[in-house]
């Protein structure tokens, strides 16, 4: 859907230093997702505290807080669909044009009949010290009065100081404004003493100021705090002579003490003296209980602000107090008073948070509002003083506009001084050309490819050099994607490469040119052409099921690409095999390299019973990491000299039988294939984890005792390496054995029953839990009985043990108890004894780790953990106790964190006693990457 303007940008006019707002409107429903941008003749403006954007209710709005005539130009803003490509844009364009200000010169005219009195110079200001930075702006500031009006002369360190390319020289006869700019501040050559001497016939005066460091300065501008005056300087002709007026010093702790203190600021006294000109007409809060009464106190105090004339400026503060504080503001000592500059204003009292804000704004700042600006909080319980400080840079006709305000600073000064050409130096101060000279070069590089790079060098020359980068002879271009130009803060210059290609390589130039001269230098850059980083693949694999008789012969080869090459590793059922051992025959199986990325393991006598299992391989690099697994089932073959003993078969008699009914096609698993799995349902290292989610349910069984059958079902994100699947009947773990199989392979879950019991009906779960969370699915299986399938036992009545196989119980287990259910009395009981133990471990974060044990005893033991002195709770997500096929206890983690460290015990416990055992686990706090290693 395209995007529609409904008010396009309209051409303005405004003058010099006056706020200015573009506004364009779109149509239809507001959509505050729409991307914005503000570019001026083609160039993209970035927010900055002159620029400020918005885009709110479909109405995007550019506002400018001063205008100046470098803001002209094509104003142009693009609307684009977050989802749409760059080129699919919205624009809308208007041109603003900035009228600079005429400075009218006032000229003090003596009556018309009276012939003024001449009289000595007198400097109305003196200079001030100002501050010493490199490759900044200094500006001395004086007025003197005098008739005939006097001859300024500027000296530094006693000598002439001229107009030039740095330095310029103002002075105004008419205004007695004198100003001495210095741009682009050089320390060794500009630092001393600046004189301004003013002379005529009736006398001579001067005044001095330095440029100091940053310490002395600091230390100046804490000295004229303390010392801060307050008033206005006012001058008076009167008959051709001028008089001044004193400042007054205004101390603003002293202040604070009498607001306070002294008897002239009482509540009373403030309510009825001070009421014409307090900004609060709300009434006083009545009915506020003694117990919530409580004096004012800051809260959050108003903060110092230094800016330059015609500024904006707001001071604001929060305070505590109940009933909620009045509040009055004084400029120096004295009160203000809501004019059309002055603006006072306090929000009502927050019952949540009881704080009351007073806010005090200056509109259009003159350079005499500078200075201490003091809040007095008060109730019928206190009062609280705290004040702030307004620093204000002047703008007369003797100053240039103040380009530190404007972004960038420094580029727009340096553009203006080089449109100026200061007249020729005789004699005093002169302007030298500085060649450039290069302050430090970069070396030669030698990287990979698709890194970040750069080549930094600093020069220093006067005027500043210019700097243009060299490719092989061929100039870069400022447009160049990849290669750019940038200026640190610092002053350092880069060539700074986005990312490292081959055609990067070769000779690099810098030429740095000023009017001085120029200089250059030549660096290298190499680039690995073997340095391109590649994930590894495994592009050759056996398949994931071999079916094979003993004794046969298997060779399985793995090829696996990457760069740099990858390291395979080799697992069989957990356990990992050397990829690097060329050893002995009878080593197995035999795992060899037979060349770059590609392995051979091999079964070269013949696979033998204890082979059969699950194989893994795994491919690892810095880049990442591929791996997969195969199963090899080995089938025993019975000896030649093993026959089956002779059987009578009787002989049916001569007629017409009924043919038996026909055995049902035994059903198999439908393995799942990996390429057959959605992208968004296979793992992989680059995604965050997520829970386990079953795409494939298990389907309700119904079985004839004595067949064969499975259960299956699919669950992602398939290849995982920290999920795990348990099976449970009727909520009791299934003990796995020689005629119940699980498989689970690759998100396939499968439950293989070789031949089914009438006690295997039942009620089943598949659960798979990962470090994240886990899932269930369930089914039911109904087994019907089978009159060829008993479970009496076949011994003599006064032989046969008291235990019977007890229906829809757990599989694997039995019920010791004889048939009325009591416990055998003839069965000894034994206390918990364990039969092996595990080992404390160190082990890295976020990775899976168990304690595993085996602990015998009758009746069968209660295992419980312990970490730290507290029990393990079973509902915890991370921690569980869990019993394998074989007996086995483990306490697994499936995510191991830093707060699992410490002592664990294990207490084993029956009627005839208890056994324990302690173990520690200790977490690498350095080792917060999840690393598959096999």
């Amino acid at each position: 859907m395209n995007i529609q303007i409904a008010k396009p940008l309209e051409p303005l006019t405004v003058q010099e230093g006056n706020p200015v707002a573009l506004q364009c409107e779109l149509a239809g429903p507001p959509n505050d997702s729409l991307i914005v941008s503000w570019s001026k003749d083609g160039e993209c403006v970035d927010s900055d505290p002159n620029y400020s954007f918005s885009f709110k209710n479909n109405v995007a709005r550019c506002f400018i807080s001063e205008c100046f005539p470098e803001d002209n130009g094509t104003w142009t803003v693009s609307f684009r669909h977050p989802d749409w490509n760059s080129d699919d844009v919205t624009t809308s364009s208007a041109t603003l044009t900035c009228k600079e200000v005429q400075i009218v010169e006032l000229i003090t005219r003596s009556h018309e009949n009276e012939a003024p009195e001449p009289f000595a110079p007198e400097f109305l200001k003196k200079l001030t010290p100002q501050r010493l930075v490199e490759g900044g702006h200094a500006l001395f500031q004086c007025v003197v009065s005098g008739f005939p009006p006097p001859d300024v002369q500027w000296l530094k360190n006693g000598e002439i100081v001229q107009s030039g390319y740095r330095y310029q020289v103002h002075n105004d006869p008419r205004s007695g404004n004198c100003s001495l700019s210095i741009s682009f501040i050089l320390p060794e050559e500009d630092a001393g003493v600046y004189t301004c001497i003013a002379s005529n016939v009736k006398g001579q005066a001067s005044t001095e100021a330095q440029l100091l460091d940053d310490d002395a300065f600091k230390k100046f501008m804490i000295e004229v705090q303390k010392q801060q005056f307050v008033g206005e300087l006012t001058t008076k002709v009167r008959e051709s002579s001028l008089t001044r007026k004193e400042y007054k010093k205004f101390v603003v702790t002293v202040f604070e003490d009498r607001l306070l203190n002294e008897i002239e600021f009482r509540a009373d006294k403030l309510r009825s003296s001070l009421q014409h000109y307090s900004h609060d007409d709300d009434p006083d809060d009545e009915g506020v209980p003694d117990d919530e009464t409580e004096p004012p106190t800051f809260a959050s105090q108003p903060k110092s602000h230094k800016l330059v004339e015609g500024s904006t400026v707001r001071f604001e503060c929060q305070l505590y107090g109940n009933p909620a504080p009045r509040f009055n503001w004084f400029h120096n000592g004295r009160p203000l008073y809501p004019s059309h500059r002055v603006n006072m204003s306090r929000t009502l009292r927050d019952p949540v948070s009881g704080t009351t804000k007073a806010v005090l704004t200056l509109s259009k700042v003159l350079f005499d509002d500078q200075g201490y600006y003091t809040v007095l909080a008060w109730n019928a319980l206190g009062r609280a003083t705290c004040s702030s400080q307004l620093y204000t840079d002047r703008m007369g006709p003797f100053e240039e506009k103040p380009e530190f305000f404007k972004s960038p600073a420094y580029k727009m000064l340096e553009a203006r001084n080089r449109k100026i050409d200061g007249p020729p130096v005789q004699s005093g101060v002169a302007e030298k050309h500085l060649a450039p000279c290069f302050i430090s070069k970069p070396v030669d590089l030698f990287v990979k490819q698709n890194i970040i790079a750069r080549f930094d060098c600093k020069v220093a020359g006067r005027p500043t050099p210019t700097l243009t980068w060299y490719h092989d002879g061929q100039e870069i271009s400022v447009n160049d994607p990849n290669r750019q130009s940038v200026v640190r803060e610092d002053g350092t210059n880069s060539l700074l490469f986005h990312s490292v290609k081959l055609k990067d390589a070769g000779q690099y130039e810098c030429v740095a040119t000023n009017k001085g001269g120029e200089a250059r230098f030549i660096v290298r850059l190499a680039v690995d052409e073997k340095s391109v980083e590649e994930p590894p693949k495994i592009v050759e694999k056996p398949p994931s099921n071999i079916p094979v008789s003993e004794g046969e012969p298997v060779f399985l080869r793995v090829s696996a690409t990457g760069n740099p090459e990858p390291e395979l590793t080799f697992t069989k059922d957990g356990v990992k095999k050397n990829p690097y051992y060329y050893g002995p025959v009878h080593d197995r199986p035999l795992v060899e390299k037979i060349g770059p990325g590609v392995f051979e393991v091999s079964f070269a006598d013949g696979v033998r019973k204890d082979d059969n299992g699950w194989y893994t391989c795994a491919a690892k690099n810095p880049s990442g990491v591929d791996s997969f697994s195969c199963k090899i089932s080995v089938k025993q073959t019975e000896p030649d000299d093993l026959k089956p003993n002779p059987v009578k078969i009787s002989i049916p008699k001569r007629g017409t039988h009924p043919l038996p009914p026909p055995t049902p096609p035994i059903q198999m698993p439908s393995y799942v294939k990996k390429d057959e799995w959605d992208e968004n349902e296979l793992f992989t290292s680059s995604k965050p984890h997520e829970p386990p989610k079953f795409k494939k349910l298990l389907n309700d069984i119904s079985i004839a005792e004595g067949n064969r059958t499975f259960m299956e079902c699919t669950v992602y994100p398939a290849g995982d390496p920290s999920m795990v699947v348990e099976w449970f009947k009727d909520g009791h773990p299934i003990l796995h054995g020689s005629r119940i199989h699980p498989i689970f392979e690759f998100g396939f879950c499968v439950l293989e029953f070789d031949d089914v019991w009438s006690r295997d009906d039942g009620l089943y779960t598949c659960r798979a839990v990962n470090k994240v969370g886990q899932a269930e699915v369930s089914c039911r299986m109904f087994v019907s009985g089978s009159k060829s399938m008993g479970d009496d036992s076949q011994n003599p009545i006064g032989r046969r043990a008291d235990f019977e196989f007890p229906a829809n119980r757990g599989l694997g287990s039995f019920n010791r108890n004889g048939p009325s259910g009591q416990p055998n009395l003839s069965e000894k009981n034994m206390p918990p004894c364990f039969i092996t133990k595990p080992v404390d471990l160190f082990v890295k974060q976020n990775i899976m780790a168990r304690f595993e044990c085996k602990v015998s005893g009758q009746p069968r033991p209660t295992l419980t953990w312990y970490h730290n002195g507290r029990e393990i709770s079973v509902d915890d997500p991370n921690r569980q106790s869990v019993v394998r096929e074989d007996g086995t206890n483990s306490l697994l983690f499936h995510c191991v964190k830093l707060d699992d460290s410490g002592q664990y015990e294990c207490v084993a416990s029956n009627k005839s006693g208890e056994a324990k055992f302690n173990v520690g686990l200790a977490v690498d706090e350095k080792g917060d990457r999840i690393l598959y290693t096999f």
